[in-house]
Formats: structure tokens, C-alpha cells, sequence
């Protein structure tokens, strides 16, 4: 019971638990509070919740998870899966007569999203197979796959270049289709009847099935393959290395081409049905609409929203480049000189071109257009520009209020994907606190509003994934951070507030060769240096707090673990008590830089001396003395107490901030 690992437990558990037998079901239950106590203390489960037959664990994730104050990347979102998953197989194992397993994790939740990955409901046992059995599996499967596989690289560059070819053809006499429909005054002809409607159907079909890795890249045993799911904690490294070895350089062209084939095979599979319309009349196009409709029916399918074909094959489009190039990098020197820059060429045009033409369609089916492609794409650059005048409109509004604001030729991208960077001045320190408000409505009133149809929407997103917006102080940076507002949040926000509205606030680090881009100025002073590793510190505390708000409720449930929350606390204490302590000492130099003048010079800084007043009136406060010189342990009691006095006070931190900025912009003026 004690000496096992507690893996090796759960399976020896389970196992035994398959061959029945009242005696151990009573051995189980005799055993129960050992069993859950083992697990609670190695898992850091503060609650184990175990009612109407399903059985959860609360627990606690790492500070070093969360410690960086950034949404997750997706590297740690698949470390906070893989943590959820290891303790409900656990628990699937030590409990296994519950009809359900699930787990939720605390102490990460600091920013608002969408999807908790550490948040599993109650699954069933059927969906939860022996790790072993799971191995086996997919040890089986990988075998029975092997000689099917191709011979060599060249197949597989061969087969992967014949598809790749065979979707620029079926792109090709998509935009043939559509501008021959825009073309014909009469629409005499559904765009069905005017493309290869079997070329569709054929490679909708050939793209449900991927194309395998050739007997190279993988083994004869099945050990190593690219639909194997990879579990870190339970793979012995060894075997975890040479997959990544023999893997690694192919996932990447195996990630791409995933998320470039499920755009176009969702769109190949929802669009069909838009080809079939008869537009020579309204008449003909209601008429023609019901036929459809009761034929996909009779299929078992539906009419999905035109808007969401429209999106799959934007989708797919934009996964292009990533794809290409991942290809490229791999393959290059298998192709002669040109010959893939001129599909790669092809491709993107044919690409873009069928979704311009789709959009069209779906917006107006019954215009006649002499030129389509050259009609829509000055449509999409009327729109652009109207997007431009709108926001120059709305910076004269700003300008009002004494914000200035202008567009930044560079850079023009954000995490890889094209942005609209923003550049916005301010002389009030209060705009660094509020801009974030200001900025959404100056976009909501200037582009959101003229999005009505998804052709307008589908340009902007096209040109401006992202807004990036660059806030300054009379003229001058005041770190290397910027906000981030999703376009998508403006064009599809709608009235209410949005629950996540207080991320466009978060401040986003910037590397300086994108500073670079900018030419954006920035103060460098003493006392601009002063304000931001304050600011720097307080944000690290503020992570803290929000971290702390996250898991000490679980103290104050009747069922929680004394032991592993103070444990936890335990195990971060240095951490917590160094951010806390470089907050302290960021204090303790803004006082002594005041102290430090001569009298006559004190008065001459009074935001200074406002900054100085706050920490000696709040001070007491935000720290208790033991934890100002240093003795203090933190235990669970004490940070509850801190919480409550941090959220009552903490406000009062940016206070000091704002003052040390007009403190540091009065001393460079002079």
C-alpha cells in the first residue's frame, strides 16, 4: 500500500478490481481514507470531492506555472492537460468502482479564458482505458499501418506534391466557375454546371485520409509514429528522445498541413450545396433553394450559414504560407530551380482568388461583374481605406481630450500574423490606466460600426488580425510593452461587455528589434528606470494576488487538506517572498532617492514627495513589519489575511506610479 508507487498502485488497483469479487470491494472501502490521503499529499489535491458516485480532485498548480503573469503558451497548455489527465487516471485507478472521474486545477486561473485545460468533468470509465492497454493500442495500430506505408521520401514528396497540385486545380476552376457566373448577365448556368463537380468530390474524399510518413521516418515496431499521443510522464525518456529525434524535424509540416486540409475539407464539405442555386430569378433562386434544402436533409445533413463556409476557406487560406514553408524547408532540394516557388506562387494566387470570388458570391450572386476579380479586390481596397479615414476621424475626436494618435507604417505584424499598430500620446498619467477603454470605443466607432456585411469584415481581418497599440507619455514610451485587442472583439463583440474585455488591458512585452520598427522614442532617465522597475514590481505582486485569490478559497472548504495547503505554501514561500521582497526594496529606493536631496531640493519635487507620502501612509498596510525587515514565513493564515489587505489597498501602489511618472516627466523638462 505505501511502498508502491502511487502509479504502479492505481494500475495494480484497477487490475484487480476488474476480476470482482465482494472481498475486495470491501478491502477497497476499508482502505478508502489511506488511499485518498496518499493521494491528496502527492498530488497536491487540497479537496478530494467524491459524491454521487464521482470522485474529483482539487488541486493546485505550481507557481512557476503562472509565475511569468502571460496567457499560456501551448507548450503549457498541454503540461496543464497532461497534469488534469495524470491525476483523473489515478483517481480511475484508486477509486474504481465510481461511475465518474474529473479534477479541476487552481492557483493558474489568472487571466480569463475561454478553456480551463485543467478543468475535466466527469468522465466515464470507458473513456478512461489503462494507460497499458492504451500503449498496446496504439502499438497494434502502428504495426497494421506498416505495410501500408510508403517505401521512401520520394513517394511521400511525390504524393504530397500530386495533392498539392490537384487542390491548385480545384481552386483553379473555382474562380473559372465564379467569374464566368459574374460574367454572364442572364446566370444561365449554376456555378455547378460550370466546374468539375467529381474533381470536388474526389478530393474531398482523397483529403479525409492523411498521408503517412514513409517506413523511414518511423520503426518496424510500432514504437514510433506520428498519430501516437505522446504522454511526457509516463514515456521512459529514452524512447521519449529517439521519437523526437526521429520526429521532431516533420511535426511541424504534419501541424500545418492538418489545420490547411480540415479548412478546406470542412469547406469542401459544407459549401456544395451553394452551388446548386439558380439565380436567372428570384423565383428560380427560392425554388431552387428548397430543392437543395430537402435534398441535404435527405442526406441527413444541413444548409450550414453561408458566413461559415466562408470562414473554413478563409482558414485555409491563411494556413497557406505556414504550410509552404514548412514544405519547403524540408523538401527544397528535391525540386528543380523554380519549380516550387511557382507552385507556391500558384497556389496563394488561386487561393486568394476563390475566396474573393466565394465572398462575392455569397454577397451578391445576382451582380454582373465584366472584371470579378479586379472589381472586388478595389471593393476590398475601397473598404480599407474607408476603414483609414474612419480612424484618422476618429484621432481628430481624441485630440479633443488632448490624446494624439496616428497609424505606425511599421510593423506591420504581430506573433506572425498582420496587425493595425497604433501609436497614441497623452500627457495625462491617467492614460496609461484608462487607455485600453478609450481605444475600444475609438475602434468600435470607427470600424466596428461599418462592418454590416462579411465582406467588410473579412477584409479587415484579412489586413488586421490584431490591433497593436503603443501608448505614450508626453511623447515618449515608457517601457517596452504595448496593448493587444484581437480585431475580433470589435467586429463580433456586439453590445454587452465582453468577459474578456480586461485582457485588452494586460501589457504585453515588446522585443527591441520590433522597438526598432516603431521609431517610437523612449524616456531613459534615472527616474523613468525608477518608475518602471516599480511598475514591474507591482505587476508581479498583482500576479501574485490574483494567483492567491485563485486557490486560498479552497482553505475555507469544511473538506480541505491543512496538510497540503500548507505544504504548498511552503514549497513557494521563497518565491512568493521574493516578489514581495523586490516590491519592497523598489519602495524603499523611490524613499531614498527623496531623502537623499538636500531640503531645498525636496520641494521642488513635490509628485515625488506625493510618491513618498503614499508609501510612508500605506506601507503599514500593504506590509506588515515583520515581512518590511524580512522575518516572516507566510503560512496559509497570513497570506488570507494579506489577500484581503492587498485588495483593500492596492490601488494605492499605482498611485505611487503615477506620481512617479509626472515626478520623472518634470525632471527631464528641466
Amino acid at each position: 500500500m505505501n511502498s508502491l508507487p502511487l502509479e504502479v498502485l492505481a494500475r495494480l488497483l484497477l487490475g484487480r478490481w476488474s476480476l470482482g469479487g465482494a472481498a475486495f470491494s470491501g478491502w477497497l472501502n476499508a482502505h478508502h481514507d489511506e488511499i485518498a490521503t496518499r493521494f491528496r499529499r502527492e498530488t497536491e489535491t487540497v479537496w478530494l470531492e467524491d459524491r454521487d458516485g464521482v470522485v474529483r480532485a482539487h488541486f493546485l498548480v505550481g507557481w512557476d506555472s503562472i509565475a511569468a503573469g502571460e496567457p499560456a503558451t501551448g507548450l503549457e497548455k498541454q503540461s496543464l492537460h497532461a497534469e488534469a489527465m495524470r491525476r483523473v487516471t489515478l483517481l480511475r485507478g484508486l477509486f474504481p468502482d465510481r461511475s465518474g472521474y474529473g479534477c479541476q486545477g487552481y492557483g493558474h486561473r489568472i487571466l480569463p479564458t475561454d478553456y480551463d485545460d485543467t478543468t475535466k468533468a466527469a468522465i466515464r470509465p470507458e473513456n478512461l482505458p489503462p494507460d497499458w492497454a492504451v500503449e498496446v493500442n496504439a502499438t497494434a495500430l502502428a504495426l497494421a499501418k506498416w505495410d501500408g506505408r510508403l517505401s521512401d521520401w520520394e513517394v511521400f514528396v511525390a504524393r504530397s506534391w500530386s495533392r498539392r497540385q490537384a487542390i491548385s486545380e480545384l481552386l483553379l476552376g473555382l474562380r473559372k466557375a465564379l467569374e464566368a457566373h459574374f460574367r454572364d448577365r442572364k446566370k444561365r448556368l449554376t456555378v455547378q454546371a460550370r466546374l468539375n463537380l467529381s474533381a470536388w468530390e474526389a478530393l474531398r474524399d482523397a483529403l479525409n485520409s492523411k498521408i503517412a510518413l514513409p517506413k523511414q521516418a518511423v520503426d518496424p515496431w510500432g514504437f514510433i509514429s506520428e498519430d501516437r499521443q505522446e504522454k511526457a510522464q509516463q514515456r521512459d525518456k529514452s524512447e521519449k528522445l529517439l521519437q523526437q529525434f526521429a520526429l521532431s524535424p516533420y511535426r511541424g509540416l504534419l501541424r500545418e498541413q492538418g489545420e490547411l486540409m480540415k479548412g478546406l475539407v470542412n469547406f469542401l464539405n459544407q459549401a456544395w450545396p451553394y452551388l446548386f442555386l439558380d439565380y436567372r430569378s428570384k423565383e428560380n433562386e427560392a425554388a431552387s433553394r428548397q430543392v437543395v434544402t430537402r435534398y441535404v436533409a435527405d442526406k441527413g445533413q444541413h444548409m450550414v450559414k453561408p458566413d461559415l463556409t466562408l470562414h473554413n476557406l478563409s482558414d485555409f487560406v491563411s494556413h497557406f504560407p505556414a504550410m509552404q514553408a514548412e514544405f519547403r524547408g524540408l523538401f527544397a532540394t528535391r525540386f528543380a530551380s523554380g519549380e516550387l516557388a511557382e507552385q507556391e506562387r500558384r497556389e496563394r494566387k488561386e487561393a486568394d482568388a476563390a475566396m474573393l470570388l466565394w465572398q462575392a458570391y455569397l454577397d451578391q450572386p445576382q451582380v454582373y461583374m465584366a472584371d470579378p476579380l479586379g472589381q472586388i479586390a478595389r471593393i476590398w481596397a475601397m473598404t480599407m481605406r474607408d476603414a483609414g479615414n474612419r480612424l484618422d476621424q476618429g484621432f481628430c475626436e481624441l485630440a479633443h481630450d488632448g490624446i494624439v494618435g496616428r497609424r505606425l507604417r511599421r510593423p506591420v505584424e504581430w506573433n506572425g500574423a498582420p496587425a493595425l499598430w497604433l501609436w497614441l500620446d497623452s500627457g495625462n498619467v491617467e492614460f496609461l490606466a484608462t487607455g485600453p477603454t478609450r481605444i475600444k470605443a475609438l475602434l468600435s466607432s470607427a470600424i466596428g460600426e461599418m462592418c454590416r456585411s462579411a465582406r467588410q469584415r473579412l477584409a479587415l481581418e484579412r489586413q488586421w488580425q490584431t490591433v497593436v497599440v503603443v501608448p505614450t507619455f508626453g511623447g515618449k514610451r515608457v517601457g517596452k510593452w504595448v496593448w493587444v485587442i484581437p480585431l475580433h472583439r470589435i467586429l463580433y463583440g456586439g453590445e454587452g461587455a465582453s468577459p474578456f474585455s480586461w485582457l485588452d488591458a494586460m501589457q504585453y512585452p515588446v522585443a527591441d528589434e520590433m522597438w526598432m520598427q516603431t521609431d517610437v522614442p523612449a524616456w531613459d532617465t534615472p527616474e523613468f528606470r525608477l518608475a518602471n522597475d516599480l511598475f514591474a514590481a507591482i505587476g508581479a505582486v498583482q500576479v501574485l494576488i490574483a494567483q492567491l485569490g485563485d486557490w486560498l478559497p479552497l482553505a475555507m472548504q469544511g473538506d480541505s487538506d491543512a496538510g497540503v495547503l500548507e505544504a504548498y505554501a511552503d514549497r513557494h514561500v521563497v518565491a512568493w517572498l521574493g516578489v514581495i521582497r523586490s516590491l519592497i526594496e523598489r519602495l524603499t529606493e523611490v524613499s531614498g532617492r527623496f531623502h537623499a536631496l538636500p531640503p531645498d531640493q525636496q520641494s521642488d519635487r513635490p509628485y515625488l514627495m506625493v510618491a513618498v507620502s503614499n508609501i510612508v501612509d500605506n506601507l503599514a498596510h500593504w506590509f506588515p513589519a515583520a515581512m518590511v525587515s524580512g522575518h516572516t514565513r507566510l503560512s496559509v493564515s497570513d497570506l488570507e489575511q494579506r489577500l484581503s489587505t492587498w485588495t483593500e489597498h492596492g490601488d494605492k501602489l499605482l498611485g505611487v506610479y503615477a506620481a512617479l511618472l509626472l515626478d520623472a516627466q518634470e525632471s527631464a523638462a528641466t
